[in-house]
């Protein structure tokens, strides 16, 4: 995800502090003057509220990632206060946060634009099967804003359903979603699940081209083709026009660099 926003941020870990050691003490002073101490700084002067850590947290030695670089944003970019969450999709206690407590905040303050949430979606390792439910989340929000807060919402309803399924829980996942497509170096994949029944088709990725054909009654919108050696598959049938624009531009972004066809994407 490349999102450009630069933001001050604190870090909500949606998870039960009480196993935390005696080495994980507050700052002195504690928490209720650290706390004192960002809601009293102005809102308006951009600068990040710096507390202090020894080297162990900042030289590390570890990778290191823009935060502006990685998340999902909700909100207004110009919100006084940013908050970035990282949650596992694995975890019960950030399931129940995300069902119980999130849809107030999101009403209450980062749709009135108080607030700007970052959501990091965060696998811990915990659960072998949150690998899947992040990869598809990730490729939602890739595709369409929408489509991420549909399966978003499943992902954790539905948790039961695939936390515990391990090598079944990729199938299920997919499952969800009424078409998938799948561009790599040989082919481009789409399937469909309709009512349990699953199709899939198969184009040879070198010769693909998608095309955006103008309907026969104008008031259907334009059919997204995909073709390949002969073969043709219609694309996004449910999508609406924008949609289906959209749509087409990210299929041909996708299968750009695996063609065979110069200048097949000057369009």
């Amino acid at each position: 995800m490349k999102l450009d926003r630069a933001a001050l941020v604190a870090l909500c870990l949606m998870l039960p502090l009480s196993a935390c050691s005696d080495a994980d003490a507050a700052p002195e002073g504690g928490t209720t003057d650290l706390t004192r101490s960002l809601l009293e700084q102005p809102s308006s002067d951009g600068v990040s509220t710096s507390i202090p850590t020894g080297s162990a947290v900042t030289d590390d030695g570890g990778p290191r990632i823009r935060v502006s670089d990685v998340g999902i944003n909700r909100g207004s970019i110009d919100a006084p206060v940013k908050v970035v969450e990282m949650s596992d999709y694995g975890c019960s206690y950030c399931r129940q946060f995300h069902e119980e407590t999130f849809p107030s905040i999101l009403a209450e303050f980062i749709e009135t634009g108080m607030v700007e949430w970052k959501f990091v979606p965060y696998i811990t390792g915990m659960w072998e099967t949150s690998f899947p439910a992040t990869s598809a989340a990730e490729c939602a929000y890739q595709q369409d804003a929408v489509a991420f807060e549909r399966l978003n919402h499943r992902l954790w309803s539905d948790q039961r359903e695939w936390k515990g399924a391990g090598d079944a829980a990729p199938g299920i996942v997919r499952a969800w979603v009424s078409e998938l497509i799948v561009a790599g170096p040989e082919w481009v994949e789409v399937t469909r699940q309709r009512h349990k029944r699953k199709r899939q088709s198969q184009l040879e990725a070198a010769w693909a081209v998608v095309e955006l054909v103008p309907p026969e009654v104008a008031w259907y919108g334009p059919k997204v083709i995909l073709r390949s050696r002969g073969r043709s598959i219609e694309l996004g049938q449910f999508l609406t026009i924008d949609e289906k624009k959209q749509l087409a531009d990210q299929v041909r972004r996708a299968i750009r660099k695996h063609s065979a066809i110069k200048g097949a994407f000057n369009v």
